[in-house]
């Protein structure tokens, strides 16, 4: 694909022409960005063609200029070069015998004088030439973003040189690694420009950035004219006005916008450096190649090629709901979690959210109900989501999946949830024997949620001189979710049984713990959620009974969950103690 026939048709009419460079140097005081210089060494050097050359400029018919905004560059010593970015000019003046800068159409900025002047004009070869100088306090603006002007000048020469042409060009992109654009930023893109006949034999360069998803569509495509100085871009097969480099310009293409004000431009040997700030408008979530391609004045090009690819990416987001872990409520209530959106890359689309339940015994669940306050958030901010469970929802843990949508981009983050009809039921095997030593297991559904369970022998329903055991699955206690306990003999303190969060419990505990009634053998003692009897979880208890505690004993469980149900001691069998 070619720009259209008009703009080829500009650079057929440079095969007549020929580039020139007309360049001034010398010694000068002045300032550079508002920091002051004396003594120092400056060179500033125009590129233009000679086929632009405005002949009979302004009043006089006798006064030969280059273009509004020919493109210089400028170096003074101690200081970074820099592209001069005003409507600067070179004048040549035959009747006053003087040449140098201007400001187009309006105020000179620095002037040589010398006889040589008055014949020839800014197409003739001029070698360098000193004369009687002066400079005027005007400053001329520069990419750097400040300005320059000289309070005095020494020693100035002035020259007009031929440059050579008809060069082989070629394109690179120097931008780092992988490239990542999102949705409404800007990205600089730097292009390299070489030609072997010197940088002031480049023309003009194409920069194509191409949707791979639509069959290379092209998505922003920009044009920089070397002899003018100015960039025009593409729009729906159209191509806009020119604008100059440096002038508060927004050109817009298709899928892109380019601000001329940031476009930089240097040149150093064979290379031209074109730097160019390209804000999308639009994207697609896929890679995008960039092409391009570079002409001489001579109209010979490199040829469209890759020279590097973007990613355009949608801006994105993160959001999180809090706590983690499993909440826990009864049948008939509500719980509330807060959510939290946060955006990146200058993401501020609108975010609505939804949410699903999936029932761990029998998958999709409808008996939950989500509402969400407010509904939405726009960019960075927090919403709140409530869980209805009914009265009628079964009892069980339910899976949530929350899910925040943004017109080009959707997350998802899970929430666990137990809703409790009840009091855990916990069964025990035996429930009833006689012996000093006897091994039991109590067991629940999967479908129950545990807290903590108390296991009591004794004759009565009291704490003291008993075997009382508690089984603690509610918090982390010693850096392990289980843990097993053993009461003393009179029933207030506890003793460490042992536990872990591996099977068996006794891993992380001492061999043995016992008071005065029994002993619990921690080696044998087994909870393992993670190997546990399919559909039901055992807790097996290995216990020794002590001489000391004879007779016929009571076998009580209590057992509790975190939505507030307790099912109290419940008598569940009795053993007799020999």
């Amino acid at each position: 694909m070619f720009r259209p026939v008009f703009l080829l048709v500009v650079g057929a009419g440079l095969l007549t022409a020929a580039p020139m460079t007309y360049t001034l140097s010398g010694f000068g005081a002045g300032y550079w960005n508002g920091t002051p210089f004396t003594n120092a060494t400056f060179k500033i050097t125009f590129t233009s063609d000679t086929g632009t050359i405005v002949h009979g400029a302004s009043c006089c018919s006798a006064i030969d200029t280059t273009p509004s905004g020919t493109s210089a560059s400028a170096t003074v010593s101690g200081f970074q070069a820099a592209q001069l970015t005003g409507d600067q000019a070179i004048f040549y003046d035959r009747p006053d015998q003087t040449a140098g800068i201007w400001h187009f159409n309006g105020a000179q900025y620095l002037t040589v004088s010398n006889s040589v002047f008055s014949s020839g004009d800014l197409t003739t070869t001029i070698q360098p030439t000193g004369g009687v100088t002066w400079s005027y306090a005007t400053p001329i603006p520069l990419s750097s973003g400040g300005t320059l002007y000289f309070t005095s000048v020494q020693h100035v020469s002035y020259s007009q040189q031929p440059e050579r042409s008809g060069g082989q060009v070629s394109m690179d992109l120097t931008i780092p690694g992988a490239v990542v654009q999102y949705l409404d930023t800007d990205q600089s893109y730097s292009f390299v420009v070489s030609d072997t006949a010197g940088a002031g034999d480049i023309g003009g360069v194409d920069v194509q950035f191409r949707d791979s998803s639509a069959l290379h569509r092209i998505t922003c495509w920009v044009y920089y004219n070397t002899s003018s100085n100015t960039m025009t871009i593409n729009y729906q097969g159209n191509w806009s006005a020119p604008a100059p480099l440096g002038s508060p310009s927004t050109l817009t293409g298709d899928d892109c916008t380019v601000n001329t004000s940031q476009v930089t431009v240097s040149t150093y040997g064979n290379n031209l450096y074109l730097a160019v700030p390209v804000y999308l408008t639009y994207v697609d979530n896929t890679v995008w190649p960039i092409f391009a391609d570079a002409q001489n004045k001579n109209n010979a090009d490199s040829g469209y090629a890759q020279v590097g690819e973007v990613h355009a990416a949608p801006q994105n987001f993160q959001f999180y709901v809090l706590p983690l872990g499993t909440g826990s409520i009864a049948a008939g209530s509500s719980i509330s979690y807060p959510i939290t959106v946060q955006g990146f890359n200058g993401f501020h689309d609108q975010v609505t959210f939804s949410a699903a339940a999936t029932r761990g015994q029998s998958g999709s669940d409808s008996h939950l109900s989500f509402t969400f306050d407010p509904a939405t958030v726009t960019g960075t901010g927090t919403s709140t989501i409530t869980v209805t469970a009914p009265a009628s929802t079964p009892q069980d843990f339910y899976a949530i999946t929350v899910t925040a949508h943004s017109p080009s981009f959707s997350q998802e983050d899970n929430l666990s949830l137990y809703v409790a009809t009840g009091a855990p039921v916990i069964t025990i095997d035996p429930t009833s024997g006689a012996g000093s030593s006897q091994t039991f297991n109590l067991t629940w559904t999967d479908s129950t949620e545990v807290d903590g369970i108390d296991l009591l022998f004794a004759p009565t329903v009291d704490g003291s001189h008993a075997c009382w055991l508690f089984f603690n699955l509610g918090s982390a206690v010693h850096g392990k979710p289980y843990e097993l306990y053993l009461a003393g003999d009179d029933g207030s303190p506890w003793a460490d049984a042992g536990g872990a969060a591996y099977a068996p419990l006794s891993n992380g505990g001492a061999a043995s713990s016992s008071n005065s009634q029994c002993s619990i053998n921690l080696p044998g003692t087994i909870y393992d959620p993670d190997s546990q009897k399919v559909g039901h979880h055992t807790l097996t208890l290995p216990i020794r009974f002590l001489p000391a505690f004879a007779g016929t004993k009571g076998i009580w469980i209590e057992s509790w969950n975190n939505a507030g149900f307790s099912s109290g001691y419940q008598a569940v069998g009795g053993w007799t103690v020999q």
